[in-house]
């Protein structure tokens, strides 16, 4: 599965039916094991994203589903739910 083109920078959660694709930077999580991706404009907190593509300090493209309400331990950013991730071109 390929994602649809992004118009870069994306700084906004773009998609329908539920799903977003966003692009940004990942950055450590002030507790272990916690990931975020930074966009500029929001920080978002990536649940299930392979860890071998959500390095910190890569930019990156994921397609998942924004989760504002779900607990998470990490306590930083939105959660989001990842579906895809893959290294931004």
């Amino acid at each position: 599965m390929t994602l649809p083109p992004i118009t870069r920078p994306s700084t906004k959660p773009t998609g329908g039916g539920g799903e977003v694709v966003v692009e940004g930077v990942v950055v450590a999580g002030v507790e272990a094991s916690c990931v975020l991706l930074e966009t500029g404009a929001d920080n978002y907190l990536l649940l299930g994203a392979d860890p071998q593509i959500a390095v910190p300090g890569r930019r990156i493209t994921v397609r998942g589903k924004v989760e504002p309400g779900m607990a998470t331990f990490c306590m930083q950013g939105t959660p989001l739910a990842v579906s895809e991730a893959k290294p931004a071109q």
